[in-house]
């Protein structure tokens, strides 16, 4: 038993050695854009905005849903039932937790999505990189309707990429 030992310690060090690789290496000489400062965002306590009454998950049954609030679809009459809009939705400041910044949120502990809207050209044969620096623990990220991947971990930092395609100019990120 006392041989045990080491032999874990030094297999998880190891491990850890591997694991640990850098995010993004040479920062300071890219071109970079803060998304630091206020997003729009929606309560949704329910999931309503990410699966139906099914529980059948928008972005892997219906997609282009209007329901589903990585869309951030607009009603085109009034006729049309929307029920959410980020556009006329409070805005909280980013990085930062929403239990502090809200009295309604101070207990909260179920999904709120967030809306961050920008200009940016990206040019031809280039990836764009978006760097998360911690999030509470689940994260779904969609880039203009196009879900660009999940992160699981309790305030770590990630980093998710872009399709090469990306020609618009008018960026919308949703988290959830």
């Amino acid at each position: 038993m006392k041989n045990c030992l080491p032999a874990a310690v030094f297999s998880l060090f190891i491990q850890q050695i591997v694991m640990a690789q850098p995010l993004l290496t040479n920062i300071p000489n890219r071109n970079t854009v803060s998304l630091n400062g206020p997003w729009h965002y929606i309560i949704d306590p329910y999931e309503t905005g990410y699966a139906n009454f099914h529980a059948e998950v928008y972005d892997q049954k219906n997609p282009q849903s209007t329901a589903a609030y990585y869309n951030n679809y607009h009603a085109k009459d009034k006729q049309e039932l929307v029920e959410y809009d980020f556009d006329k939705s409070p805005v909280m400041n980013i990085p930062g937790d929403w239990n502090t910044q809200d009295n309604k949120l101070f207990y909260y502990e179920g999904t709120v999505w967030f809306r961050k809207t920008f200009n940016y050209k990206l040019q031809d044969k280039r990836k764009l990189f978006v760097y998360f620096g911690a999030v509470n623990y689940k994260a779904d990220v969609y880039l203009n309707g196009t879900k660009l991947g999940r992160h699981e971990g309790g305030f770590t930092p990630f980093i998710l990429t872009s399709l090469p395609s990306l020609s618009q100019q008018a960026i919308t990120w949703l988290l959830k």
